[in-house]
Formats: C-alpha cells, structure tokens, sequence
C-alpha cells in the first residue's frame, strides 16, 4: 500500500472517531465541568500510552522528556487550548453547532498546505475546494442564520470553538514538522503527560471520585478517542498532504448529524438531535463530492 493511501485511511479513521467525540462530548458536560473532561482525556490517554510504551520495554521513548524541542511544547500548549476550547464551545452551544465552527481548523490546515508546505493544488482539486465550500454553505445554511440572532452565552461558545480551532491549526502545522524528526508515540506520550499538568490544578478531581458505571465508561471512551483519534491523525500527516488530510476531517460535521439522527430514530435522546433540511442532505453531497475530487484528483 502507498503511503498516501496509508495516510488518508489514518484520516478517514480519525474523522470517523470525532464524529463520535462531540455527541459524547456534550453528554460529559452534564456531570463534569470543562477543565475535568480535558484533563480526564489527555490523563487517560497517557496512561494507557505509557502502559504499552513500558510493556513493550521501548524505555527510549522518554528520553523526549528530558530535553523536548520548544516546537512540541508549543504544540503542546496549542492542542490544550484546542482542548479546552472546543469543550467550551459544545458546553455553550451544541454538538452540531461546534462540529461546525471548529472547521475553522481543517481549513486552516489546507491553506497551511498550499502556503507553507508549498503543496501543490490542481484546477480540479481548487474545483472540489469550491463544490467542498459550496456543500457547506448548504449543508450549515439555518445554523449559520442563527449566530446572527443569539445570545451572548451562544456568541461566547462560538468564540471559544473559533480560538479552539485556531490553536488546532497552529497543533497540526508543528506536528506535521515534528513526524519528520520524532516517532508519533515519542510525541504524542510528550503531549499528553505535559498537557494532563497543565490542567491538574484546575481539574475538580472531587466529581471524578462520584462517577457512575455508566458515567466512567463515557469518560473512558474520551480518553481512548483520544489517544487513537491523535495517533492516527500524527500519522496520516506523515504519510500524506496536509491538505487531504485536511479535508477528510471536514467530514465530522457530517458523520455526526448522521449519528444523531440515527440516535434519534432509534429512540436514544441523550443529545438533542439536529434538524436536515432538502438543502441540508444537497450540502452533503457537495462536501462528499468536493472531498473525493480533492483526493483522488482526475482519477
């Protein structure tokens, strides 16, 4: 297989994890503040990485921590803020809502690609670009009416998973840099054990000791999200163009309305499920269809 075939199937599955992440995001708000659910994300994930690192006795791989390059702790604070953000803006506002404005990031990224990695971008991959923009403007049509008539508390959530979406961006262009020199393990176990210190202190660990059955395996299902979804994502950016990852990750939105729905259907009303109109399911088919122009180029 080749390597971008290998990178955009690590894509594809990262997207596919996050579709899930905003649904189950929004239900752990309901018992866990903001700084709680980041820090039981980044925490869990590091331990479990940690355990596999050690079990496999690869004892080489903490050797990043005792002198990281300034880029990874840069990187390190940016996908915490990510965190932090993104959290808020599903808090504030709605898993649909933030699946939509954190898109910011993904398209950040693919002007990242063109502009500073210098890759290069065809005539028909610019036309899956617009027919992508098009489907989007379709597909978000009604949400994007509504931020003009919201609350301040919805204004606020928006504002949050734009500045979350920003610091992803910055996370992605260092990590696309950093795969070069450093294993995806090496980084991702640096980025997880500093990031659980960042927000220990202001974690509220008390809500942590009360958790049902059912409430620890919804936090537990964060962590591994995201110890998988940032593994696969650090390794689709080795192997490919940052701008086809880029735009399979833009699919979230879409596998989450989709999720919701089906949640709906079937009688699970644990998030409130979004509305898709004519133009909606028409804005999907554009995204898909830009995103498979983007990627396959001519072919």
């Amino acid at each position: 297989m080749s390597d971008n075939k290998k990178g955009i199937l690590f894509a594809c599955f990262t997207a596919l994890l996050w579709g899930f992440l905003a649904i189950i995001l929004k239900m752990a708000s309901q018992f866990l503040d903001s700084h709680t659910i980041v820090f039981a994300r980044f925490s869990i994930a590091f331990l479990i990485l940690l355990t596999i690192v050690l079990s496999r006795g690869r004892y080489t791989t903490l050797q990043i921590f005792r002198k990281p390059p300034l880029m990874l702790m840069v990187a390190t604070v940016c996908l915490s803020l990510n965190y932090y953000g993104y959290m808020q803006g599903i808090h504030l506002t709605s898993p649909g809502n933030a699946q939509i404005l954190i898109q910011w990031g993904p398209i950040l990224l693919a002007l990242s690609g063109i502009f500073i990695f210098k890759e290069k971008l065809s005539r028909w991959q610019a036309l899956g670009f617009v027919i992508a923009l098009c489907g989007f403007t379709l597909f978000f049509r009604e949400k994007l009416i509504n931020l003009i008539d919201s609350s301040n508390e919805y204004i606020e959530g928006n504002v949050w998973t734009l500045f979350g979406g920003t610091m992803w961006a910055i996370y992605a262009i260092l990590q696309k840099k950093l795969v070069q020199r450093f294993s995806t393990t090496q980084l991702n176990l640096f980025i997880y054990g500093v990031a659980s210190l960042l927000f220990l202190s202001q974690a509220d660990l008390s809500q942590l000791g009360v958790l049902s059955l059912k409430q620890w395996a919804i936090v537990v299902f964060l962590g591994l999200n995201t110890l998988l979804a940032y593994g696969a994502l650090a390794e689709a950016l080795k192997y490919t163009k940052a701008k086809n990852v880029s735009i399979i990750i833009t699919l979230n939105p879409v596998l989450t309305f989709i999720l919701l729905g089906i949640m709906s259907e079937v009688g699970l009303h644990w998030v409130a499920p979004e509305q898709l109109t004519i133009l909606s399911i028409v804005g999907a088919v554009g995204v898909l269809s830009g995103a498979i122009m983007i990627i396959g180029g001519k072919k």
